[in-house]
């Protein structure tokens, strides 16, 4: 009978004692069926612990407020004194913003 060791509990057990899975050179999984349902369990208890508010809204940027900090950003970067080199046309070309 072979065997193969378990990468949850490090013992070496039968082939038996594992699922399947094509995508291993020898077919099986790398956890026993024991540890893969405790991984499984594990992560499931994790995933459960974190809330997910799905009723809270993109946040809303005040338009105005944006605009003002693009032309700012505009009349820094047409001031070759103050200009940082990167190019913010994108800011100002963007037909979403206007």
């Amino acid at each position: 009978m072979k065997k193969k060791e378990c990468k949850g509990c490090n013992k070496e057990l039968p082939l038996s004692k594992f699922g399947n899975n094509k995508s291993s050179k020898d077919g099986k999984q790398y956890r026993c069926r024991e540890c893969f349902k405790n991984y499984v369990n594990r992560n499931n208890k994790v995933k459960q612990s974190v809330h997910f508010d799905v009723s809270q809204k993109k946040p809303s940027y005040d338009r105005v407020k944006l605009l003002e900090q693009i032309e700012e950003i505009r009349r820094r970067e047409c001031n070759k004194e103050t200009a940082s080199g990167f190019d913010f046309t994108f800011l100002w070309t963007n037909e979403k913003f206007y």
